[in-house]
Parts: C-alpha cells; structure tokens; sequence
C-alpha cells in the first residue's frame, strides 16, 4: 500500500509535470542545510534554479532529495530507484567527481562509471523520466590525471547523448546543466579553477545564485506554465 505523500506525488505528477528528483553527491545533497531537509541553503544551486523558475511562472517542485556526500555511482542505485518511485518528471545526477577523486574503479575510472551512468539514464527513461546531468566540472584540486579522466567521460557522454548506444535504443532523453561558463575561470595552463567556492569543489551562495539563476534559464524551456 503506498503512503499519502507517495501517491500524492504520483498523482502531481500526472496533473502537472514541473517535477524534480535530486540524486548523487554533495553538490546535491548541498541544497539543505538539516537531516529533516526543512531549511533550504543560500548556496544550494537548485534552490536558486527552483527560484528563478517561479519567477518566470513556471515553478519547478522538488519532490525529493536522497543526495549523499561522498558518494559515487556505484552507491546510486538506491537513489535511482527512490527518485523513480517518486515520478518525477526530471531526475537530477551529479558527476562522478568523487570517483575521479578516489580513483574508482581501479583501472577503470572513465567506462566504468560512464557504463553505470548510462545504466540508470536508461532506468530513468524506461520510466518516463527525463534525466538532468552535471556537465562534470571537476575540481581545484584535480591533477592532469583527473582533468584527463573528467574530459574523456564528459567526451563519451556527449557521445551517448548524441548517439545513444548500439543496442537499438536511439539517443537518451537528457537534459544537460553546464555550470562551467557560470562558475569556472579561464585558465591556459591544464588546470581548474573554481569561482566563488569555499574548498576548491564546493559553492559559495555567490555560486550557488549564479549556477542556479543560469542552469533555471536551460531547464525553463521544459516547463510548463502555471495555468490561468
């Protein structure tokens, strides 16, 4: 038997389709400031992306946020699974930073985490879902081999995107947020530098409001108006 808020939330979604789900690392995860998810963060760049989306009339409603820090692909499949149960129109994935970062899978870094990736794309389409992905920025911290890594995954998804895979299917239904013009400064020497971040990975709320307001102005094509 399905709980009130999950049939609720089934039952919006067939009466108005301006539905999120956030799943991934912290730079999901970020977008609240408790456990209990009651108090929104200044620099959670979705809060700002929901915000200018009902300012224009077309307000974006998060139905659910199992984001965890830390965490790569390999661990998402319970938070793809949740964010389907949610019927959500628009599934949120962040990159695989985390994976980069720790290395994993040994030996496998870039297929392995673009294989699983593609795998729950897959998931979220086969359940009438459009999946939003990070373009992977990367991080102050990241090396050459890092900087490799995240530019031939980012390469080989645009592919998928493009494409799709030899399996009959035809290219995915997704939806890319590129935060890279709206938070990265220019550099000529092989290297990342964030703008506005307290770490070198995470945002600032000067971050957080840029990325937001210019990720609103890619997702609110998609949206439908508020009717009347």
């Amino acid at each position: 038997m399905q709980t009130r808020n999950a049939a609720f939330a089934l039952s919006l979604r067939k009466r108005f389709l301006n539905t999120i789900f956030y799943v991934g690392d912290s730079r999901n995860a970020m977008k609240y400031l408790d456990p209990l998810k009651y108090n929104k963060a200044a620099n959670g760049w979705a809060n700002w992306m929901e915000a200018y989306c009902r300012s224009q009339g077309r307000p974006l409603i998060c139905l659910g946020n199992v984001a965890v820090s830390g965490t790569f692909p390999s661990q998402w499949q319970a938070q793809v699974d949740a964010a389907i149960a949610s019927g959500a129109r628009f599934i949120c994935f962040t990159g695989i930073i985390n994976a980069i970062a720790q290395q994993t899978p040994v030996g496998n870094v870039v297929q392995g985490n673009l294989d699983l990736m593609k795998k729950y794309i897959k998931q979220v389409n086969d359940a009438g879902s459009t999946a939003v992905l990070w373009w992977e920025r990367g991080a102050n911290n990241f090396n050459s081999t890092h900087i490799a890594n995240m530019n031939d995954y980012n390469r080989l998804m645009v592919d998928f995107i493009q494409y799709g895979d030899d399996d009959g299917r035809g290219p995915p239904d997704v939806l890319v947020l590129d935060q890279t013009p709206f938070s990265n400064n220019t550099a000529s020497n092989g290297t990342i530098a964030l703008k506005n971040t307290y770490d070198g990975t995470h945002d600032d709320t000067a971050a957080g409001q840029i990325i937001g307001l210019g990720c609103g102005t890619i997702i609110l094509p998609h949206l439908r108006p508020i009717p009347g």
